[in-house]
């Protein structure tokens, strides 16, 4: 009994730091996504590897593609919640302004937010602008 109540104080310990309980979820999104595949299907040897093999590619596309999404939307949501007077433009994804339209999109601006990779790929455009 008192194992498992020290399981449950550790489980609690971690949801409460939040951010942290979710970054502990996405470092074992593998073995959880492993684990719930193989509930349903039986795999050993060559297709256990090839699971493996999917698994990662998908967490890696995810961190690449997806993340960088979600954390651009996450920053604008916080920006209107906290900040509601400013004006935000989101500088990210395929339907961003081009080189030519940036300055009419940032003019007026109060925060731009955009990701590290689209800030190297439109980092000549974004250097024209005076910040």
């Amino acid at each position: 009994m008192s194992t498992l109540r020290a399981l449950l104080a550790a489980a609690g310990l971690v949801l409460l730091a939040g951010c942290s309980a979710t970054q502990f979820m996405y470092d074992n999104a593998g073995t959880l996504i492993r684990w719930r595949a193989t509930s349903y299907l039986d795999v050993h040897g060559e297709p256990s590897r090839q699971l493996d093999a999917r698994i990662a590619g998908f967490l890696a596309w995810h961190r690449a593609s997806a993340l960088p999404q979600y954390a651009v939307l996450a920053e604008a949501a916080e920006a209107h919640r906290f900040t509601p007077g400013l004006r935000v433009v989101i500088h990210h994804g395929a339907s961003r302004a081009s080189a030519d339209e940036l300055a009419a999109e940032v003019a007026g601006a109060d925060l731009v937010i955009t990701t590290y990779g689209t800030a190297v790929r439109d980092v000549d455009a974004l250097a024209e602008r005076s910040w």
